[in-house]
């Protein structure tokens, strides 16, 4: 056996598509109990893009930024912070978040792990317990004034009206995304109208005021990094002014 089967074209003949057996084997005792208990950080992660990684002041886009920490999940227990660039774990390099999470997921619950980030520049290394995945979360995973600016966005500041809108927590801070111009950076970047941003160049914003003395620093070619929440989700993008 070289796998599992896991969904097949109907279609096309001979087309498939199947779990590698060396997947399979690693919850195989699992398997025989009838449930699968998976590790679990308590992190959102995603991959380092060129633009990404000059923000955060790193050479290689290998490893993965953690974007957000889940309150009281065994990595803010362990001393992980959001922004951290995850480069190794037990020792072995990291390559992207796929294999983070693929790495986590097959380690048992309370197992100590030795993980190897970059913070603010500088190597930095936490031990802690692995945790024991969340039924919900293993069941996603079965897999006032605005302004506009040369990035391609119009931001305001939130209001109740634009909470009810975009179904936003008016407890939220930062700036809401009310606008996008098609075929600008912001476009580009997949950002969307509802997004919060958080944070610019690392620097949490409060409103209107905040956003435009942040981008008022940015040098001509330098990108822009936002820490954007969208939904209950937060994630880190870089973008670049569009050239006159």
């Amino acid at each position: 056996m070289v796998g599992i089967n896991t969904a097949i074209v109907a279609q096309g003949q001979g087309i498939g598509f199947a779990t590698p057996i060396n997947m399979a084997k690693d919850i195989l005792d699992q398997l025989k109990t009838g449930k699968v208990i998976r590790g679990w950080l308590g992190i959102m992660i995603q991959d380092i893009t060129p633009d990404l990684a000059e923000s955060f002041g790193i050479k290689e886009t290998k490893g993965v930024i953690i974007a957000d920490i889940v309150p009281g999940g065994p990595a803010e227990t362990g001393g992980l912070k959001r922004g951290d660039i995850v480069e190794k774990l037990n020792g072995k390099q990291i390559e992207n978040a796929n294999q983070l999470s693929r790495t986590v997921a097959a380690l048992k619950p309370e197992s100590q792990v030795s993980i190897e980030v970059i913070r603010d520049g500088k190597p930095v290394t936490v031990k802690l317990a692995i945790g024991t995945m969340p039924e919900e979360v293993n069941a996603k995973q079965s897999v006032a004034p605005s302004g506009e600016t040369a990035w391609g966005i119009t931001v305001q500041n939130l209001t109740a009206e634009l909470a009810q809108k975009f179904g936003i927590d008016e407890k939220e801070t930062g700036v809401v995304i009310t606008e996008l111009s098609q075929g600008t950076p912001a476009a580009e970047a997949r950002l969307r109208a509802g997004d919060v941003i958080q944070e610019v160049n690392r620097q949490k914003i409060q409103n209107i005021r905040d956003w435009k003395q942040a981008t008022e620093k940015m040098k001509q070619g330098e990108p822009l990094l936002l820490l954007v929440k969208r939904g209950t989700n937060t994630f880190y993008v870089a973008i670049r002014a569009a050239k006159e």
